[in-house]
């Protein structure tokens, strides 16, 4: 009898979905994110987060390290915390 594969379905494309789906990727778990906004700028009001320690302990479980790497380049304040995922983009 053929192996039944694990399929989730993560609703939302936040950093706790998609976080979420890279530590099922990485479980060799088949995941598929949908998310409501149809453009990353969808909502440009909310382009700013902080990540507390376990946050952040939680964020390097779960990510691959190229991903992780892009995460720590693009962070504000490395020194303390990583804190920016995404900046708006500049006005031309």
């Amino acid at each position: 009898m053929p192996q039944k594969v694990l399929q989730v379905v993560v609703v939302g494309g936040g950093i706790g979905g998609l976080c979420l789906a890279q530590g099922l990727r990485k479980a060799g778990i088949q995941v598929k994110v949908f998310e409501r906004d149809r453009t990353v700028d969808a909502r440009l009001d909310r382009y700013r987060l902080h990540i507390n320690p376990a946050g952040t302990r939680a964020m390097r479980a779960c990510l691959p390290d190229a991903m992780w790497d892009r995460f720590l380049a693009d962070s504000v304040a490395q020194e303390f915390s990583p804190a920016v995922l995404w900046r708006a983009p500049s006005a031309p």
